[in-house]
């Protein structure tokens, strides 16, 4: 008789890069941040009567399509950093514009800053995801990171809805802005993790 094959028992390190899930929530963020303009920006431009509000995003669209070519290049040269941190910052301001917005203007400029902020920030966190894998962990280090663009999607939407029951559409807004520059945070305590693998490693 042939002997059984071993069953190899699936492990969670071999679904979850373990060292990307700060990356992959940084990058839930950008994603719910994004959710909550698409869901939640038509029904604050209705309840404060700013019309035409839905060039936010035409403005953010073609923001993407012009910055993060650009983004891409310049984190080649300098790394994430120079990219994620203005990232964080634009589209935590962009969620505050919004929140105290009564007219097109600061529309737009919310518009342009999500765009600068969203084409970016998550670009550059999947970008370095890949980085940081070797070759036959590539497929998991991408899925973790796609794991947080996924689970924003799913959550942003409720909890804009959520918040803005409790606090109204202004407010939601820029609570999810309190939330996008808690990424910086988030980013400060990967650095502390990757300066600490690297004396390790030395």
């Amino acid at each position: 008789t042939g002997e059984m094959p071993k069953r190899h028992s699936l492990r969670l390190g071999e679904l979850f890069a373990a060292e990307l899930l700060m990356l992959s929530a940084i990058s839930v963020l950008f994603s719910v941040m994004n959710g909550v303009a698409s869901s939640y920006l038509s029904m604050l431009g209705d309840e404060r009567g700013i019309a035409n509000i839905s060039i936010f995003f035409t403005i953010s669209s073609v923001a993407v399509l012009l910055i993060r070519p650009a983004a891409g290049k310049l984190q080649d040269k300098k790394g994430l950093s120079i990219v994620l941190i203005p990232s964080l910052i634009l589209g935590a301001a962009a969620m505050f514009c919004i929140s105290v917005s009564w007219g097109i203007l600061t529309i737009i400029i919310a518009a342009l800053l999500k765009g600068i902020a969203q084409s970016s920030g998550q670009a550059a966190i999947q970008a370095d995801c890949a980085r940081r894998s070797p070759m036959n962990r590539r497929g998991v280090a991408m899925s973790t990171c796609y794991l947080g663009s996924d689970v924003g999607n799913c959550v942003g939407a409720s909890l804009g809805g959520w918040l803005s029951g409790l606090f109204g559409y202004g407010t939601m807004f820029g609570l999810i802005g309190v939330m996008v520059a808690a990424g910086l945070g988030m980013y400060g305590i990967q650095i502390g993790i990757d300066k600490k693998n690297k004396k390790g490693g030395n």
